[in-house]
């Protein structure tokens, strides 16, 4: 048995066909097509029901599935951890929440790079909640998320930024004038929220909701330069952080009345093993400083 053919075995699996898994492996089918009768009658089992250009796995094959699944996982770990002490895995991934995207993480990533220029970041961009789990499950190594109470108990926190959220009008929006604003004052506002896997989402929802008001969403949208479209055009206005506001002159930041202040920080989970690069990147951000545009 190879673990090439635990591999082609997993992809089929994956994409219940074998031209497709061979799509994404770049291998030729009948090579593994070869690979899985090999295995078959290495293991005197049959793994696959074949029908009408159909497969799906038999019992047998069910059972070696889970079971290849956490060989080849084990197998990663030990690559990982052998390149890592080679000095060889120079990569990390790493979630960033949209609007994080827009004004924290390019100045960091900038910084780290020129300290780094060896070390690859694949981002992944997901709302606050979504980077939550993904960091959890290990599908993550780290994220910059919004923190809040107890998160401590699962995750180790860096902290970065301390904000608040705004809300942001038109020039031209009757709000504009004011100088802070009550949630009364947006109960037939038309307002963007970020979507559901977004920190903002639930927070600004139960903000309303204490009030006895539904608020008026217009849209849901994680596109910043959507959300800046519909707020200068006059459509709508959205809670969004005072950093982000302040980048824009055509947006009125208008504070709340009733504070919303936000705490961000990189995140990584608790007891979990940091590889050498992982590692330079949490000591980075411990000594960031994020500095605004003006």
């Amino acid at each position: 048995m190879k673990i090439s053919q635990l591999r082609y075995f997993q992809a089929v699996c994956q994409y219940n066909n074998i031209t497709r898994a061979s799509e994404a492996l770049y291998v030729s089918q009948p090579a593994i097509s070869a690979s899985i009768k090999e295995l078959e009658d290495e293991l005197g089992v049959a793994l696959f029901h074949r029908q009408n250009n159909k497969i799906t796995l038999t019992m047998e094959g069910t059972y070696f599935l889970q079971q290849a699944e956490e060989i080849l996982a084990k197998v990663d770990a030990v690559i990982l951890q052998m390149k890592d002490f080679g000095g060889k895995k120079k990569q990390f991934r790493i979630g960033v929440p949209p609007m994080i995207g827009t004004f924290l993480f390019p100045p960091m990533f900038r910084e780290f790079k020129t300290l780094h220029p060896d070390i690859a970041i694949e981002i992944f961009e997901h709302g606050s909640l979504q980077t939550r789990v993904l960091v959890e499950d290990e599908s993550l190594d780290l994220a910059i998320a919004v923190v809040e109470e107890g998160m401590e108990q699962t995750f180790e926190i860096v902290d970065i930024l301390e904000t608040e959220l705004v809300f942001c009008v038109s020039k031209t929006s009757p709000l504009s004038k004011k100088k802070k604003l009550d949630i009364e004052d947006l109960r037939d506002q038309p307002i963007i929220l970020m979507k559901a896997d977004s920190f903002q989402n639930p927070k600004i929802k139960a903000l309303f909701s204490r009030h006895g008001i539904e608020p008026h969403v217009l849209l849901y949208s994680s596109q910043l330069y959507t959300i800046k479209k519909f707020i200068t055009d006059g459509l709508a206005g959205a809670f969004v952080f005072r950093e982000v506001a302040e980048m824009d002159d055509e947006l009125v930041a208008i504070p709340l009345a009733e504070p919303i202040p936000v705490r961000i920080g990189l995140i990584y989970k608790k007891d979990a093993h940091l590889f050498s690069d992982t590692g330079e990147f949490v000591r980075f951000a411990k000594n960031f400083k994020y500095r605004t545009a003006r």
